[in-house]
């Protein structure tokens, strides 16, 4: 809830401009050949049709993926497939990191009111993402 009111003014954003995207990368899928082989469907009775137009021979990429966490100025925005979950860097009770011979494999996140949430997998730069979020969280409030 803002001071304005219950409802989010469109250009008002709590947590602050974007500092940094983790996103999980996609792998782009070739989906075949935009030119396929179909019927010979050309010659019509009395006419002849034109056959369809050219379309592309080149593979697309899906969309880009909406799993990323955000570092922002003021806290932490998590995207999933579920949802998003924001939080100032008041409201996260726990963040710790599980590592494997040294190296940042996975981080455990904690809210205050319960929210709870393991970034690791396919993230990359885990090891930054737990030193920004570390660094935000000591900074003094403003």
């Amino acid at each position: 809830m803002t001071d304005d009111g219950p409802y989010r003014a469109p250009a008002h954003d709590r947590l602050g401009e974007v500092v940094r995207v983790f996103a999980v990368p996609r792998r782009p899928r070739y989906l075949g050949a935009g030119r396929a082989v179909g019927r010979a469907t050309h010659m019509t009775l009395g006419s002849v049709a034109l056959p369809p137009a050219a379309t592309s021979s080149l593979s697309w990429l899906r969309a880009p993926r909406s799993e990323a966490v955000e570092v922002c100025a003021r806290g932490l925005r998590v995207r999933s497939a579920a949802g998003v979950l924001e939080l100032c860097w008041e409201q996260i009770a726990e963040w710790t990191a599980v590592t494997v011979d040294g190296a940042v494999v996975a981080i455990d996140l904690v809210g205050v009111h319960g929210e709870r949430q393991r970034l690791g997998g396919a993230l990359r730069d885990k090891d930054q993402l737990y030193a920004l979020v570390a660094a935000g969280r000591a900074a003094p409030a403003p």
